[in-house]
């Protein structure tokens, strides 16, 4: 089938079930994998790099609903600065039969989709086979040479009944293994947990295909040994992580790519610095505007229900408003009686709520992320966490949720990654400004002709507007994402409820047509009295969690509150925490801290897609002490 329809038939995927009702509307991740078995085949190439043959056989489990048209498989391009040259090979289904496949990429990812326009149910196999180079890394604490390797990675929200992983190793490779270097670890990312990894023993003949892949770059099969874990079950998010130390030495170290050339020609940099400096702010907010574009034409309408089957979350990151989203959802779920708040003291700061979690059933993928965000992977009803905690200091699994927000929004084809040239862009107005400032100020000698000439103040001129460049770039920021149509179509319904949380009391009543006897009041989540008004707080009530994300919850709540019965009493100290910001301020610090840069980007966890995990820890893992999730390798898991 030609690519073109392929990708057509993807975007068909992501749509279709905008429109579909609820009961259809089950997202795209929500399947298992009853088994994944991993082979690694590493071999050393001629010139001492490290090379790695990956055979991946994933059997997973589908609905019989037609939810699924297949997998979504990610891996690194790089990784700690090092270019993995990540070719896939092939992707067929059990016993070789062929399966739809192509891949997409970007900076960091090449993707791996399967399938077709065509629905798969029950259980389906994929073989996934690739390559990559220079997977071995030099660790100055070990002394040692070492593959560590992540093998299903740490972010995937569909449970393994069963994980296997093999490491096999040519005999060549094999005599330079430290005995006492082997190790493996277990579990979600930062798991100290160990495995039981086994070997080296005799390994069994080499596929023929790996076999000649071996022989192309100079290596051989010969002698092979084998390691293997039998991990057993994975949970969503756990990883198996195999490292193994070899003799310093036993491969060649990577290089790092060398410096971009500048351009130095002395009787240009004048123009060039006045161009950058002058013209470089006006480009970026020009990119700015056009990233910020909605895609979708059509007109807003007014509206006055809240979008079918989006979550709060979903829709913070479709505004591009990720510092509001932990408010807005955990107001979603208390409004849906899943969470309750507690109001206790003056009620005037976080320390004076607690929330408490009180049903965990018909909870959504969302819904499960911020729930875990506030209590925890493994609370149950009852447990209870203090807005103190969110908004003085947040801990990681809150940062962690609202960075990775845009990319939840990537995925779920609300937005696309921002073009990899805008960054660059970027770059280069910014540091480029910041080196020819510096040439024309500190080397004026070299312009004597300009000075000489008269035009001496173009020079002074070019140096203020670099600096102005240099320092004003970062009061520019760029989103790191753009609305797709879909997003867009999104945003223009949320634009609908904007205006009517805006409207008059008159023009809101005029506009839900008779809030007492419409169909949307009689479906509310909440019984207030059959009267006009408990309906029309029934109504508003279900729309509060949209003013939190538009920063209107304090004008709501008061509406909200005017018109309460005074026998419902249920929901005010969610009110009162609303009008005391006590809830947003938890989740505007969760948002400040989320958006810092992450200092160590070789330990941090960073990607455009739903990341796993994007460059090796920077200490060895062979000699103990490592964790599942640090190592090279693991990507991403998901359904399209």
């Amino acid at each position: 089938m030609p690519r073109a329809l392929l990708t057509l038939s993807l975007l068909v995927g992501v749509l279709l079930p905008l429109g579909a009702p609820a009961a259809a509307h089950a997202g795209v991740d929500d399947f298992t994998f009853d088994s994944f078995t991993g082979d690694y085949y590493l071999s050393r190439s001629s010139s001492d790099a490290g090379e790695l043959y990956v055979i991946e056989t994933l059997v997973a489990s589908f609905p019989d609903s037609d939810q699924n048209r297949g997998i979504v498989r990610a891996l690194p391009r790089v990784q700690s600065g090092i270019d993995l040259s990540t070719r896939v090979v092939n992707v067929v289904g059990a016993d070789g039969e062929a399966v739809p496949w192509w891949t997409e990429s970007d900076d960091e990812w090449v993707y791996v989709l399967t399938g077709d326009d065509a629905f798969v149910h029950g259980d389906q196999t994929y073989v996934i086979s690739y390559t990559m180079s220079d997977v071995v890394v030099r660790y100055p604490d070990t002394g040692a040479d070492e593959f560590t390797w992540d093998t299903v990675g740490v972010d995937h929200a569909q449970p393994f009944d069963d994980a296997t992983v093999t490491v096999h190793l040519t005999g060549d490779v094999a005599a330079d293994l430290l005995d006492d270097r082997t190790a493996c670890y277990q579990g979600p990312e930062g798991s100290t947990t160990p495995c039981a990894l086994s070997g080296p023993e005799t390994d069994a003949p080499w596929p023929a295909e790996v076999t000649s892949w071996a022989g192309w770059h100079g290596s051989s099969a010969a002698g092979a040994q084998a390691f293997s874990v039998a991990a057993g079950a994975l949970g969503p998010d756990e990883n198996v992580t195999v490292s193994l130390g070899f003799r310093l030495g036993s491969f060649a170290a990577a290089s790092p790519p060398p410096p971009p050339p500048y351009a130095w020609w002395q009787w240009i940099v004048p123009a060039l610095a006045l161009l950058a400096g002058g013209l470089g702010i006006p480009i970026m907010l020009v990119v700015r505007a056009r990233m910020r574009r909605n895609p979708d034409t059509t007109p807003v309408i007014v509206r006055y229900e809240p979008p079918a089957d989006e979550s709060l979350t979903l829709s913070a990151g479709t505004l591009d408003v990720p510092a509001r989203a932990l408010a807005a959802h955990t107001v979603d779920l208390a409004v849906r009686d899943k969470v309750a708040l507690h109001a206790h003291g003056d009620r005037d700061d976080p320390a004076d709520f607690t929330v408490e979690l009180i049903d965990r059933d018909g909870l959504d993928h969302d819904d499960r992320r911020v729930v875990e965000l506030l209590f925890g992977r493994a609370a149950e009803v009852g447990a209870t966490a203090s807005l103190a905690t969110f908004a003085e200091r947040p801990p990681k699994r809150a940062v962690t949720y609202v960075r990775r927000i845009d990319e939840f929004t990537i995925q779920r084809g609300y937005r696309a990654a921002a073009p990899g040239w805008i960054a660059s862009l970027r770059t280069w107005l910014q540091f480029g400004s910041l080196l020819l400032g510096l040439v024309l100020l500190i080397a004026p000698e070299w312009f004597t002709a300009v000075d000489d000439g008269g035009f001496g103040w173009v020079r002074v001129l070019a140096v203020v507007l670099c600096g102005v460049t240099m320092f004003g770039m970062p009061f520019v920021p760029l989103p790191r994402s753009v609305l797709t149509v879909a997003g867009g179509e999104h945003v223009h319904e949320l634009d609908g409820i904007r205006t009517y949380l805006a409207l008059a009391e008159e023009e809101r009543l005029r506009a839900a047509q008779a809030p007492a006897t419409a169909d949307l009041v009689s479906s509310g989540l909440r019984a207030f009295g059959d009267d006009a008004p408990g309906s029309v707080v029934n109504l508003y009530e279900r729309l509060l969690p949209y003013a939190v994300l538009f920063g209107q919850e304090q004008e709501w709540a008061k509406v909200i509150r005017a018109r309460l019965p005074e026998a419902a009493v249920s929901q005010v100290a969610l009110l009162d925490a609303l009008g005391s910001h006590a809830l947003a301020d938890a989740s505007a610090s969760v948002g400040r801290l989320a958006a810092t840069p992450i200092s160590s980007p070789g330990t941090s966890r960073s990607s455009s897609w739903s990341s796993s995990s994007s460059g090796w820890s920077s200490s060895g893992s062979s000699s103990g002490g490592g964790f599942s999730g640090s190592g090279g390798g693991g990507g991403s898991f998901g359904g399209r």
